[in-house]
């Protein structure tokens, strides 16, 4: 059942990150609570849809980037991908996160599925893709880009999520929609 929006106040803005907004929502039983979430359409705000890809080379193995996380203070596990600009297809953002973050040109992508990547919070989708028929080439990051680059076997990437070396929820759910599609991958 859809809770009621009773007010709502916008509590941060920022050029670059996602506006922070407070709902008063009444719920079903009637009771009232506050609840915080990312400003999107209903604010002014545009809906950001995001990409990621799993990139696979000809011999099984798969791009796995680790980049420096400020929240938890650590390197983390990613597949390459980002936001998609205003306008933007899925499709045509993917190929520009991977040449821009990685180097890398797919001549094939294969739509995997995608994903609410904050589902108590924002209506935002995540898309994910394989790439396959690799060029590699040279990176051009974005400020605050820098990510180390390994190319794992498809078995190695299930231990690393077993042993939980691997843990970005973007990771473990663009390889769920991978593996639903190729069970057999080694």
């Amino acid at each position: 059942m859809a809770w009621e929006t009773v007010s709502t106040k916008r509590l941060f803005e920022h050029p670059h990150h996602l506006p922070i907004v407070e709902d008063r929502v009444r719920l079903p039983d009637g009771s009232e609570v506050d609840w915080l979430r990312y400003g999107d359409e209903r604010d002014g705000y545009r809906v950001v849809e995001s990409v990621t890809a799993i990139c696979q080379r000809g011999d099984g193995r798969v791009l796995v980037g680790w980049q420096w996380c400020h929240g938890p203070q650590r390197d983390v596990d990613e597949f390459p991908g980002g936001a998609a600009d205003v306008g933007e297809s899925p499709e045509h953002a993917v190929r520009r996160e991977l040449k821009e973050e990685v180097g890398v040109e797919a001549r094939h992508l294969a739509g995997l599925g995608s994903y609410l990547w904050s589902n108590r919070r924002y209506p935002g989708v995540f898309h994910v893709f394989l790439a396959t028929d690799l060029v590699l080439g040279e990176p051009s990051p974005e400020p605050g880009e820098d990510v180390r680059l390994e190319w794992w076997l498809p078995g190695d990437i299930d231990e690393g999520l077993r042993s939980g070396r691997l843990q970005n929820m973007s990771t473990l759910a663009s390889w769920a929609l991978f593996r639903a599609r190729n069970p057999g991958a080694i």
